[in-house]
Formats: structure tokens, sequence, C-alpha cells
């Protein structure tokens, strides 16, 4: 008897009803925010972990690029591994790597050291993110709940890592997100007590059965692992949406700050609305995936989310409230076209492969990032 899924109107005996799925929809959703968190956060720290740790300019960019590249490469094996052995052990196991290395930057004595200890976070992160996903993917309200966590620590990392840094240093960059692990460890933990043996609470399974979102997760007979076309397409679309996200970063503070002439201090406020939004995509992204069939509502929200990025140029003269209700309006398209595009690939495959779809539709949509922020460093070089 499977005791693991609790669908609608079927309760059991040994729990309530949801009990486990929304364990582990937390315990996804606070770790996701801080491996979020910790990617966006530290830009603002740099300068102070240079001028303390005596890191060079030249090696200072490595405190982030080691922690991306980690967190990248551990992905797919992640995800799977925990189709082999469980995706909520895997969840576990990451946020553990990832709140000892949290500890272990907070305490680096030196730069070396600490470029060391983000690898060790970048490698629980990437464990947490495909087994996250994998275990509630297929319940897309709270898939959109947990992403919309990662949404908002995307937008406001920046601003509250330059908070903490000025006002406690940075080393609570990293020890400020340890109580938010360590819940999201506890409620990992107690997610487990709503399946039987050898099954994962919310949904992820190592065998074709019933999600908590009804119907069959197993794929098509003979299919075996194949992901298929929605698949690809959702993950292509993600990408495209996630770079135009990161040059919307990017842009709007830069635009807030100069074609609107405000100070820093006045930016960062001002950049709360269009931060807000980017958190109410991951929600807006659920209701989207159960209502609606999720690749068209995805393709036209990442065609929205791009056109409202290339109009930002000539919006800059316009009045303030009219470029903060564009920016408003393209974090929203482009945050939940993020979101329905993991929701969309976890749903395209099949249970038994459900972590190795979310590894590999998390690192091409991360690598897609990662490729956007590096065009936008290479810019000022080359004018």
């Amino acid at each position: 008897m499977d005791t693991g899924i609790l669908l609608e109107g079927t309760p059991t005996m040994r729990t309530p009803p949801t009990t486990g799925p929304a364990r582990a929809a937390l315990a996804f959703g606070a770790g996701a925010f801080c491996v979020q968190f910790d990617s966006f956060a530290l830009n603002t720290a740099l300068p102070a972990i240079g001028a303390d740790l005596g890191l060079s300019e030249a090696r200072l960019p490595l405190t982030v690029g080691v922690y991306l590249l980690a967190c990248a490469a551990a992905m797919v094996p992640g995800g799977r591994i925990g189709d082999a052995v469980g995706h909520r052990a895997v969840l576990a196991c990451g946020l553990a790597l990832f709140g000892a290395g949290s500890l272990l930057c907070a305490l680096a004595p030196t730069g070396e050291l600490l470029i060391a200890f983000r690898a060790l976070q970048g490698v629980g992160g990437g464990l947490v993110m495909p087994s996250g996903l994998a275990l509630v993917g297929r319940d897309a309200r709270a898939a959109g709940l947990a992403l919309g966590a990662a949404g908002s620590a995307t937008a406001l990392g920046p601003v509250l890592g330059g908070m903490l840094t000025e006002l406690a240093g940075w080393r609570w960059v990293f020890a400020g997100v340890l109580p938010i692990t360590a819940a999201a460890l506890v409620a990992a933990a107690a997610a487990g007590s709503a399946g039987a043996p050898g099954q994962d609470a919310g949904g992820g399974a190592r065998g074709p059965r019933k999600s908590i979102g009804g119907g069959t997760g197993g794929g098509r007979p003979g299919r075996g692992a194949g992901l298929g076309r929605a698949f690809a397409a959702g993950t292509a679309l993600g990408s495209l949406a996630n770079a135009a996200t990161v040059v919307w970063l990017f842009a709007g503070p830069a635009l807030l700050q100069g074609a609107a002439d405000l100070t820093p201090a006045q930016a960062g406020p001002a950049f709360a609305l269009p931060s807000l939004a980017m958190a109410a995509a991951g929600p807006a992204a659920g209701r989207i995936a159960d209502r609606l069939p999720a690749l068209p509502a995805l393709a036209l929200l990442t065609a929205a989310g791009c056109a409202g990025l290339a109009a930002l140029p000539a919006s800059a003269s316009a009045p303030l409230p009219a470029l903060l209700a564009l920016l408003t309006a393209c974090g929203l398209a482009l945050g939940t076209a993020n979101a329905l595009a993991l929701i969309a690939t976890r749903r395209a495959a099949p249970d038994r492969s459900a972590g190795l779809a979310s590894g590999i539709a998390k690192t091409a949509v991360t690598a897609a990032g990662g490729a956007a922020m590096a065009a936008l460093g290479a810019l000022p070089a080359a004018r």
C-alpha cells in the first residue's frame, strides 16, 4: 500500500493529508531560498571580503565562480542519485553540506579557504535543487511556492547582502542563512514520516506511480527514461527566460540610477516592487500550471518578458512610475516563466527519471544565466 502519496480525499491513518508533501515543499522552498541567496548576495560583499582577507581583485570573482561551477556540476549527478536512493535523502544531504559550507565560509580565516568552502557550499546547493524539484514538482502549487521563495532570494539577494555587509559584516551573508538551512533540514527529515520505506514524500518516486497532483508519472510504456520534446522545449524556453532575468536584474538598478538619476541608496528601495513581483511569480506559475497547458503559457510569458526587456532602453526617458511599472511587469513575466519552466520539465519526465530530468533542466537554465552574466561582464571591456 502506498502511504507516501496522499491524494485528495484519501487520508491515511498514519498522518494527516498532505503533511509529508507540505514538509517536503517547505524544505525545498527554504533550501532553494538559501542557495539562490548566496548566489546573488555575495556580489555586494566582495569589496569587504577582499579588504578583510587580502584577496586581490583578480581572485575575488572566484568566490562567486567556484560556487556556481560546483553547484552546476552537482545537479545532474545529484538528481540521478536521487532517482536511485530517494530524493528526500539527497535533499537532506544537500542541505547538510550547504549548511556546513555556509558555517565554514562564515569562519574562513583566509581567502583561499573561503574559496574552498564555497565549493563545498556549491555542491550542497547543487544537490538541493534537483532533489527538491523531483520531490514536489508534480504538485504545481507547492512547487510554485517553493520556487517563489527562490525567486525572492534572486531579486532581493544583492540588496540584503549589501545591508548585512554594511550593518554586521560580510560573514553574516553566510551565517544569516544557517537558521533557515537548519529549519529546512528538520522539515526534510520530518517529511519522511509520511512515506513508507523506499518511498519519498511529496511526489518523488523511484518507479512509476501516482503523484500528488493526480495522474500517472511513470511515462509511456517502453519509453524508459526518455525525456521527449516537451522536456526539451521547456528547458530551452526556461534557459531563455533565465538569461533574460539575469539581464533584467542588472539593467533594472542600472536604469534607475542612470536614467532616473537615483542614488544607489534610493535605487534599492525603488527596485523593491519589481523584486516583489519576482517573488510572487512562483505561486502564479503554480496556479497557471494547474489550469492551463504549461508549454504555450511558458512560451507566451517568455516572449512577453523578453519584449519588455527589449523595451527598457527606449523607456529610459520615461517618468519614474512608468519605468517602475515596466520593470515590474517584466519581472513578473520572466519570474513566472522561470518557475513554470521547471514545473513543466518535471511534469514532462517519468517519475523514475525525475531527479535526472530536474538536474538537466536546472543545469541548462543555470548555464544560460551564467552565460548572460558573462556577456554583461564583457560589455565594459568591449567598449
